[in-house]
């Protein structure tokens, strides 16, 4: 808990300061947008909650992340899952831990390991 604690603070910092009239900025023509990219920052603490209260997720149920307009939707976005993220932690049991999660796009399978594993290395 105290890890994700520290990482979160850390994150709000460089979140408030990305300027919402550079969310359209990218650095190269193949690279996502700044607003893009710290928005998939911004929902991966959301991926705690994803991760420990379903088995799976698959991609070709298909899958859109909120499209924030500003710094404080972005912000706000954030606190809502690292609150998430802190009560599902809470709440998690060790057995809960030790069960599987798939990452898959239909029949294809990207990832197939324990709970505690996939928040570890991927959250």
């Amino acid at each position: 808990m105290s890890e994700l604690q520290h990482e979160a603070a850390t994150t709000r910092k460089v979140l408030e300061r990305v300027p919402t009239e550079k969310f359209d900025w990218k650095p190269h023509e193949k690279s996502m947008t700044m607003g893009r990219l710290a928005t998939h920052v911004a929902n991966m603490f959301g991926w705690f909650s994803a991760t420990l209260e379903t088995d799976e997720l698959d991609f070709a149920g298909g899958y859109e992340e909120p499209k924030p307009a500003t710094n404080e939707e972005l912000v706000n976005i954030f606190d809502k899952n690292v609150a998430a993220a802190t009560e599902t932690l809470k709440n998690a049991s060790d057995e809960t831990f030790g069960q599987n999660w798939k990452l898959r796009n239909g029949e294809q399978i990207f990832l197939d390991m324990p709970k505690a594993g996939v928040i570890r290395g991927m959250v």
